[in-house]
């Protein structure tokens, strides 16, 4: 593999003349010959070093800047240099400079001296070998508070250079805003599953409901499901409930108001309740079994009971929407059939298991009584 890259390398670097202002290369010139810089490969050291004092004398004549030739002699080695910068006597037979079928061959003693100087070098090449590097990020800063408060950001500075103060950023696809409901990032989830519904709204004259819930499954799921645990319990989060609701509706071809409860049941798809319960769950599997990392593990506390947690102590309304309070309510809220089976089964089997208790808790039938709904259909 090694071998391999190393000669598209230099391959990369052979195809275009090295020589600053000029833009021949084997792509756009084919019938054109280009030469490798000389190698000091002889086995006569006399030779060797006159391979390496014309290699320098080519790069000196490219006018290049790019390259150090101590550092990098390696590098200019690889490099080559098309037949337009060498006259006719550095060939060793003259007439075939500027002959197609001949294959040309440069004395050993060549040295290129045809150059185009009317265009004096400025700045460095256009092809330059150095990797780029990736540009700097501006460092932003968020100041934290709830809705109701109007604070003024405090003006910071790091090394004399000013900080942005800004109101949400995206930190690994989650957008954080500065009230920590998630309203933006829950906006963007909530555009990208209705391009997806309007696709399946499409395909639905098309395709049969098992090949819907197929691309379901592989559009609509992943954004529903990324970072879920952290904004689903938002007030914001009731938009994307009804995107569900209505990509299931489509999916069985089922009216516009139809109830979704048997149809999740039929579909045997999880609601977004459930499937943040469903995570929560699975993080609760990998605490107890010791699979998260170490600052996890005093995340939780554990009650009198293996199987259930304590409630932390808390005195705002915020706390109920944090991880610590949720998880805590969904494990002591688990039958216990479903708990026992984290000391003893895999996390395939648990997700399993839960999968199976919250889909045969959908109601089949409309337990409402004159509803609408059903008396129209």
């Amino acid at each position: 593999m090694a071998d391999s890259a190393k000669k598209i390398a230099i391959n990369c670097y052979t195809r275009y003349c090295a020589v600053y202002n000029c833009s021949r290369s084997k792509n756009k010139n084919p019938n054109l010959a280009f030469f490798t810089f000389p190698k000091p490969g002889m086995k006569e050291p006399e030779q060797a070093l006159s391979a390496i004092g014309r290699c320098k004398q080519w790069w000196i004549f490219t006018r290049r800047c790019d390259l150090d030739i101590q550092k990098d002699f390696k590098k200019i080695q690889n490099l080559a240099m098309c037949e337009g910068h060498f006259e006719a006597g550095q060939f060793m037979n003259p007439a075939d400079k500027g002959i197609d079928k001949p294959r040309k061959r440069l004395r050993r003693d060549a040295v290129p001296t045809l150059f185009d100087l009317s265009t004096p070098q400025t700045s460095k090449p256009r092809r330059s070998l150095e990797r780029k590097s990736p540009t700097r990020k501006r460092q932003r800063a968020i100041t934290f508070h709830t809705p109701h408060r109007n604070i003024t950001p405090p003006i910071l500075n790091i090394n004399n250079q000013p900080i942005e103060n800004t109101n949400e950023t995206n930190f690994l696809g989650i957008t954080i805003d500065k009230h920590l409901n998630f309203k933006p990032h829950i906006n963007k989830i909530a555009t990208k599953l209705s391009r997806i519904s309007g696709i399946l709204n499409k395909l639905k004259h098309f395709v049969p409901h098992f090949t819907l819930k197929t691309i379901y499954q592989s559009l609509f799921i992943p954004h529903l499901t990324y970072g879920i645990m952290a904004w689903s319990k938002s007030p914001h989060s009731s938009q994307i409930v009804k995107i569900q609701k209505k990509a299931v509706r489509i999916i069985t071809n089922s009216k516009y108001n139809a109830h979704t409860d048997p149809l999740f049941h039929k579909l045997k798809i999880l609601k977004m309740e459930d499937l943040r319960r469903l995570f929560e769950l699975k993080f609760f599997y990998k605490w107890k079994n010791g699979d998260l990392p170490y600052y996890f593990h005093d995340f939780l506390d554990p009650g009198r009971d293996e199987n259930r947690l304590l409630v932390p102590i808390h005195r705002h309304q915020f706390f109920k929407s944090g991880l610590r309070y949720t998880i805590t309510k969904t494990v002591n809220s688990t039958p216990d059939n479903i708990l026992r089976i984290s000391s003893t089964h895999s996390l395939k089997a648990l997700s399993e298991r839960v999968k199976t208790h919250y889909i045969n808790n959908y109601s089949t039938d409309c337990i409402l009584s004159n509803c609408y709904v059903c008396s129209n259909q």
